[in-house]
């Protein structure tokens, strides 16, 4: 069985990278442009990873998160962002994420790995 991995972000250039990256590596990837829904798609599709953005418009990665950490403990949240690494890491740690900065493919790729391990 392939591992799950979803994406959200709103740009589709980081996802097409991303996805590329791990479907390179035999991952089954999803992906999302939008906030809004995507505890909808968490909770029906129980992917084992979820990349996140954390700047979305309408609802921030870490609010999505924070609303589904409990709901499916089985899944690793990982934030990316373009923040300063400080901020960033505040956030992820307050919603329980892993955090990664954004544009860093090799560390997101080598952090959705050993979360499969």
């Amino acid at each position: 069985m392939l591992s799950k991995v979803l994406i959200v972000d709103d740009d589709p250039t980081s996802i097409k990278i991303l996805e590329t990256a791990l479907k390179g590596r035999g991952y089954e990837v999803m992906s999302r442009t939008e906030a809004i829904g995507t505890s909808t798609v968490i909770l029906r599709e129980r992917p084992h990873v979820v990349v996140m953005d954390v700047d979305m418009p309408a609802l921030n990665g870490d609010r999505i998160v924070s609303m589904l950490r409990a709901k499916v403990p089985e899944t690793t949240f990982v934030l990316c962002s373009g923040l300063p690494k400080p901020e960033l890491l505040r956030l992820a740690a307050k919603c329980g994420a892993a955090a990664v900065s954004k544009g860093d493919l090799r560390e997101i790729v080598r952090v959705v790995e050993s979360s499969l391990v």
